[in-house]
């Protein structure tokens, strides 16, 4: 019986490479370049994969290249940027730059013959359309205020319980790396003490807000957010010298984020954000309150799959709410935990 001789998958990657570059009358030049395609995949076994070769240009990065070959989706952890990393093992930055004349290997997207390869392109059609999902999140978290009378210089510091929070909304992904989202977010907030001798009053509020934001990938691992919220903010005043009153004013807020992806292992990731906060004016009989403006730090861990994610959120948030003669100081540590899923199509 004939025994079969069955390719390597690096092998089948240099052997079609060699069939096109055979049609184009290259031979000589092709010799070179499949010595470099073997060098790049270091031996590497990389399944149901096939290579084009592809010549760079000075100064040109990986993500132009994937853009002006239209291999879309670009992101993802089954997207042409990802999958050109697994055929060159050597490329270990991200989005790196290229001088003239080095050669890459760049995946085959007409793969038709081989079923798994057909499988694949379905799943990445199927998560392509699927961009409409909804989320779910729910948390603690503390808050300190701190009211300063700049014109007799006293002040009073209120710590509330652990705050209930709530959230719910939808996530639209216009494209792999652009999204948009809307939500409603519910708390309860209690008093727990302060360090005044002054009873507190009325101290168990519902608050609600809504937020609506945009995100957006600049590259793989670094993204920016812009989100506006309109809803409950706390305050308090004295009523008479023995009793103080908690209560809520409706005021919008404006943060402006930046986060990066400081650990990715495919699925799981790990990411850090800075946000930079402002908080619009308020006016009523009693209330007049200038812009405020603030910051906020959190630590993220995310579990994603292609049909939902996972994420745990840590921040820690301080922003300044000037009324004159007052000053509001408030400061807040919480964890939130969101989950989010696909809406089926």
């Amino acid at each position: 019986m004939p025994i079969e001789n069955k390719e390597s998958p690096h092998e089948q990657i240099i052997r079609d490479n060699k069939q096109i570059n055979t049609r184009k009358n290259q031979i000589n030049e092709n010799n070179i370049t499949d010595n470099k395609i073997k060098r790049n995949l270091q031996n590497e076994i990389v399944p149901n994969l096939k290579c084009l070769e592809y010549k760079t240009k000075e100064g040109e990065s990986l993500i132009e290249i994937l853009i002006a070959q239209k291999r879309t989706p670009l992101y993802g952890i089954n997207g042409s940027f990802n999958q050109t990393l697994s055929l060159n093992p050597n490329i270990k930055i991200n989005n790196p730059t290229f001088k003239e004349g080095e050669v890459i290997c760049l995946e085959d997207i007409s793969k038709t013959k081989n079923p798994e390869n057909n499988s694949n392109k379905e799943n990445l059609e199927d998560n392509k359309n699927s961009n409409h999902m909804v989320y779910v999140e729910g948390g603690v978290k503390y808050l300190r205020l701190i009211e300063k009378d700049n014109d007799n210089g006293t002040s009073a510091t209120l710590l509330s319980r652990p705050m209930i929070i709530t959230e719910g909304g939808l996530i639209q992904k216009w494209t792999p790396n652009f999204q948009s989202y809307f939500g409603i977010n519910f708390g309860i907030s209690q008093i727990m003490q302060s360090d005044t001798s002054v009873v507190i009053g009325d101290d168990i509020i519902r608050l609600t807000k809504y937020i609506l934001g945009v995100k957006y990938y600049f590259l793989p691992d670094l993204y920016g957010n812009v989100e506006y919220g309109y809803g409950d903010e706390l305050l308090f005043r004295a009523i008479n010298t023995n009793t103080m009153q908690v209560e809520k004013m409706a005021t919008a807020k404006l943060k402006a984020l930046g986060g990066y992806t400081f650990l990715n292992f495919e699925n799981l990731k790990f990411h850090g954000e800075a946000a930079f906060l402002i908080n619009t004016p308020f006016n009523n009989e009693i209330y007049a309150s200038q812009i405020g403006t603030g910051y906020e730090a959190a630590l993220i861990s995310s579990y994603e799959t292609k049909d939902w994610e996972v994420r745990a959120r840590l921040h820690y948030s301080r922003y300044i709410t000037n009324i004159p003669p007052v000053t509001f100081d408030y400061t807040e540590i919480g964890i939130l935990l969101r989950l989010s899923a696909y809406l089926p199509q």
